[in-house]
């Protein structure tokens, strides 16, 4: 049975000392947060943010009480509605059917209820573009400002430099100074925007019941055009050879990269995020099983994937497994430490070998891994795909046909190891 109750964020404190009451709904194991009409301020509530106004916990047990009626009025109903589909509902007799929805609360809501679910890294694509709207539009934004003559103003914006305050890890604030985005930069931007401004209007409109409280849609005229080719990130080998070989500080930033640089090639290019999730357990025999994160929602196999741990990679995993998460918080952060290190690594090679190599990112390992393997190395596009644990759209069915051998990926890590030699 479906539950609501109001809640408030620590994090959603407003620059004014509000903070919005959010109407949480909670059914089939799954959570939503709707924005309300209600702003509180510390005065008014307990430590542990719960309401201690006498008149206003008053008015919202009213409320809960009819929106829990509400929901037993749906009887059998309810087992067969999604957390969204009930949302609507309740929406439809407490809200204005008027588009003046606030955007930015919608978007935050929709980061928490991603966050809650486990999906750390997609809430952050959309986290950027609400922390870029605040910056360029402010906290409030009704969804039914935003237009195409609007999306036109804000790329505009995105593409020139400017200067970002941001928290970190540690709660402080630190001021970011942005290059501004290119092509692919702003197509993407744009498209998490779009992916978000959807979730809003299906939130918010219900077709069946004639209720359209975000009757724009910016996207019909703003077109994002095709989606950018992928840039070839992989690197020579002789610069994987310096980046194994550079000696730096220990326990430093930039030890750390180097070292999990080089355990994602011995690993076929594990990412960063999968590196991070790692526990001892998973490390304990001669390989890994794992669901490759970024493909694991999107897959009928999870995106299962099974590496074998080389002697190269296994002194790394012990010194970093089960550590990581205890000097980083979130993956994010490591994300970012990894991008300092590569940085500060590149620099040192430059200075010792008296070269200028481009600036290199993390995902650049697994770039090289397919490369080499095709290239150097001889093996079929197929083949590297399997190692890369790509999904081939056109083996779907036979693949359901044919068990799993990791011969050819064994196989394949072999050969690019030995190409280190």
């Amino acid at each position: 049975m479906a539950n609501v109750d109001f809640k408030i964020f620590k994090h959603h404190k407003k620059e004014n000392g509000q903070y919005n009451v959010k109407l949480m709904i909670y059914h089939n194991k799954k959570r939503t947060y709707l924005g309300t009409s209600h702003f509180v301020i510390d005065a008014q509530l307990k430590k542990d943010l719960s309401i201690k106004d006498k008149d206003l916990f008053a008015i919202l047990t009213m409320e809960l009480a009819e929106y829990r009626k509400k929901i037993s009025s749906l009887a059998d109903r309810v087992d067969h509605l999604s957390v969204q589909d009930i949302g609507k509902i309740l929406l439809v007799k407490n809200e204005k059917r008027d588009g003046t929805i606030n955007f930015i609360d919608f978007g935050r809501n929709r980061v928490l209820e991603l966050k809650e679910q486990g999906r750390k890294t997609y809430a952050g694509s959309f986290q950027a573009v609400i922390n870029n709207l605040v910056d360029y539009h402010g906290e409030v934004l009704p969804a039914g400002e935003i237009t195409s003559i609007f999306l036109k103003g804000y790329e505009a914006y995105l593409r020139k430099p400017y200067t970002q305050v941001r928290t970190n890890q540690l709660g402080r604030k630190s001021t970011v100074h942005n290059p501004g985005l290119d092509d692919n930069g702003i197509y993407y931007h744009m498209k998490n925007f779009r992916i978000l401004f959807s979730a809003a209007r299906a939130l918010y409109n219900d077709e069946d019941t004639g209720v359209i409280r975000i009757a724009n849609n910016p996207f019909n005229k703003y077109k994002l055009g095709p989606e950018p080719s992928p840039e070839k990130r992989a690197v020579p080998i002789s610069t994987i050879k310096l980046i194994r070989d550079c000696e730096l500080p220990e326990g430093g930033t930039a030890e750390l990269a180097r070292d999990l640089y080089m355990c994602s090639f011995y690993l076929l290019g594990m990412n960063a995020k999968d590196l991070y999730e790692l526990n001892p357990q998973d490390v304990a025999g001669k390989r890994i099983d794992y669901n490759r994160s970024k493909t694991a929602g999107k897959r009928s196999d999870k995106a299962l994937f099974s590496v074998a741990i080389p002697h190269e990679a296994r002194s790394i995993l012990d010194k970093y497994v089960g550590k990581i998460t205890q000097r980083y918080k979130q993956n994010t952060y490591l994300n970012k430490a990894l991008a300092l290190g590569l940085k500060q690594i590149v620099d040192q090679i430059n200075k010792n070998e008296g070269l200028d190599l481009d600036y290199i990112d993390f995902y650049s390992a697994r770039h090289t891994v397919g490369t080499e393997a095709r290239n150097t190395c001889g093996f079929s596009v197929d083949d590297v795909a399997e190692a890369l644990n790509h999904k081939n759209q056109s083996h779907k069915i036979t693949d359901k046909y044919i068990k799993k051998d990791w011969g050819k990926v064994d196989a394949i890590q072999a050969a690019l190891i030995e190409l280190l030699a």
